[in-house]
């Protein structure tokens, strides 16, 4: 079965038993990175191959595709394998703040693979600590279902204007407020005013979180 670049980098990895952190650290790389060079997203340059070799206790040929790895049949070699339908879906470039709302940029860095039972949109990479007791830590990647609501109580990606954090979502029609509540109690909840609406807008709702462990 041909492989890619990709593909062989994955398979060492996961040999090596290494997360895709602790591989971007020896290599001189993010863990974001390392993601990329998996699903090939960005091209290698050769210094790095050697690298990632030399690391990964491979030769550059056999990442390259030009030698055969003499393990490689013992690793593939299972009577069960099950073909997952799959999905990409964009990962956007700026994190979305579990704390203090930060700059929200639409840019699209990557394309992450999920299953295609899960409906989501988009995904973006968390930062800080403020969804802690939601199971949400800083690094984490957040699944999104793109909707311009939620129930109340949920989890969703909120823009602020220019700006956009993650936090529940909790509707006091009676108050006319909306709060946007932290899941740590170090942090405060931002309260929304009527006349903030306009300045408001939900981006979708968290369906899945992915750790790297």
């Amino acid at each position: 079965m041909e492989r890619t670049i990709g593909d062989r980098i994955k398979n060492m990895r996961k040999r090596k038993d290494l997360t895709l952190e602790e591989l971007g650290k020896m290599v001189g790389v993010s863990k974001v990175t390392i993601f990329k060079y998996e699903g090939d997203k960005i091209n290698i340059p050769s210094d790095r191959i050697e690298r990632l070799a030399d690391v990964l206790g491979c030769t550059p040929g056999y990442l390259m595709g030009w030698e055969t790895d003499p393990n490689e049949a013992d690793v593939y070699a299972f009577s069960n394998i099950e073909k997952i339908g799959k999905k990409e879906i964009p990962l956007m470039l700026t994190p979305v703040h579990c704390g203090e709302p930060t700059y929200a940029d639409n840019h699209v860095s990557a394309y992450y693979p999920v299953g295609e039972d899960l409906n989501v949109d988009f995904c973006l990479t968390c930062a800080g600590d403020s969804m802690t007791g939601a199971g949400i830590d800083d690094g984490d990647i957040v699944l999104v279902r793109r909707q311009p609501d939620v129930e109340s109580g949920e989890i969703a990606v909120v823009s602020l204007g220019d700006e956009a954090t993650l936090k529940r979502v909790y509707k006091h029609p009676e108050k006319g407020i909306i709060e946007l509540r932290p899941a740590n109690p170090a942090y405060e909840s931002i309260i929304l005013l009527p006349e903030d609406a306009e300045n408001v807008r939900i981006l979708g709702k968290v369906i899945v979180v992915m750790k790297f462990v």
